[in-house]
């Protein structure tokens, strides 16, 4: 039989796996406004810094030349900074408060940009994650919009979405490259 510091310590391992575990399972969507806002404001503080590190490491790399990445890139820095604007006025009119942090899934993922090499593997990582935020992005801001409650939040949703579209069916023409 086992101890009961030994069995602590598994019970301890077990929700610690188990942490890390729902750490990387994808954000489910909410029609909750604290939630989505959360989630959005940590989308936009993703795509704008995940974009901005894609264009240094695409200069660095010699890559200015990949012309429709780096345009995908500006335009991911300049509407998503525009979209966290939008996003702070409608929270603000809504009560909603928004977190400075950008949460630790999207951590993770910038955390291993900056890891990748340079060139095509840089390339095809920042390619690769920005399909999946953008999908992420798309579903969220499709149930706010449509279950979410009325107000600046729903609003912000509704205008946002086509927006979000436009960018997850850009950023896929480039994954076929």
């Amino acid at each position: 039989m086992k101890s009961f510091p030994a069995l602590t310590a598994l019970g301890l391992a077990a929700l610690l796996a188990g942490g890390a575990l729902q750490a990387q399972t994808p954000p489910a969507t909410s029609t909750e406004p604290q939630l989505f806002a959360e989630r959005a404001a940590s989308s936009n503080a993703f795509e704008i810094e995940s974009s901005s590190l894609a264009l240094q490491a695409l200069e660095r790399a010699g890559l200015e030349t990949d012309q429709p990445l780096v345009d995908f890139a500006q335009a991911m820095v300049r509407d998503h900074n525009e979209a966290q604007e939008q996003l702070n006025i409608a929270a603000a009119a809504d009560g909603v408060i928004i977190p400075a942090e950008i949460d630790d899934r999207h951590t993770a993922t910038l955390d291993s940009l900056k890891t990748a090499s340079t060139g095509e593997n840089f390339r095809s990582a920042y390619v690769t994650a920005q399909v999946d935020a953008h999908e992420e992005s798309v579903a969220l801001f499709t149930a706010f919009a449509a279950d979410g409650p009325e107000g600046a939040l729903k609003d912000f949703a509704v205008k946002t979405l086509p927006v979000l579209q436009q960018h997850e069916e850009h950023i896929k023409t480039l994954d076929r490259r």
